[in-house]
């Protein structure tokens, strides 16, 4: 059986080296890929409400807790891109 990793949890280096090695490399901390992730899922849901794909964020947000497991503690995704400032800096407006 194949694997990509070690037993250590590592990436095999015969694999690591198989892939493309970028010639500058970005290196982003753990805040950085948040911020990043986060507004993509906000550019996204703003596409999706506004091409009428979802008819309200609340229809957004139970998806996400529903069907992928977000926690609902948050109220949501929206309301996390609210809360956080990253639906107005990714997309211009709140959803809420």
């Amino acid at each position: 059986k194949a694997s990509y990793y070690l037993q250590d949890g590592t990436v095999d280096p015969e694999v690591e080296a198989m892939g493309e090695q970028p010639a500058d490399p970005v290196v982003l901390t753990a805040d950085e890929v948040r911020e990043r992730t986060l507004s993509g899922l906000a550019d996204e849901a703003r596409r999706m409400l506004d091409d009428g794909v979802v008819a309200a964020p609340e229809d957004l947000d139970l998806a996400m807790i529903t069907g992928a497991g977000f926690q609902f503690w948050n109220g949501g995704l929206t309301m996390l891109l609210d809360l956080s400032g990253i639906s107005e800096k990714a997309t211009g407006r709140r959803f809420h």
